[in-house]
């Protein structure tokens, strides 16, 4: 399930990525967790562009059998925490266990069905 994904309009007009892949732990340790992340041009920020292309994204990984997904942001980062929240993830608070930095970590369980 894991990929990077363009984000665009059906005009054609490209926004930025969105990706599900494996979150890397600090230290070099080998990780198992699948992190969803986006990244899009500032033009695109604001419009609920971020939110919509997650959420898809985040409904393939559930359908391909993921149990969890996590994200990471910047402990600054207002923007993308606010996505993690809208689409469903609780924040676990700060963390350093990935990318030998402190981040502040949300996550999702797939839901029960």
């Amino acid at each position: 399930p894991h990929g990077i994904w363009l984000i665009a309009a059906h005009t054609g007009e490209r926004y930025g990525a969105l990706l599900l892949k494996t979150l890397p732990a600090s230290g070099g340790m080998p990780s198992t967790a699948t992190e969803i992340g986006w990244h899009l041009h500032p033009d695109a920020w604001g419009r609920g562009i971020a939110t919509e292309a997650a959420r898809r994204v985040l409904r393939h990984a559930f359908e391909s059998g993921l149990p969890r997904v996590l994200a990471v942001t910047h402990p600054d980062n207002l923007a993308s925490q606010a996505v993690a929240r809208r689409i469903g993830m609780r924040d676990a608070g700060l963390t350093d266990a990935y990318y030998d930095t402190t981040c502040r970590l949300f996550r999702v369980d797939r839901p029960a069905n």
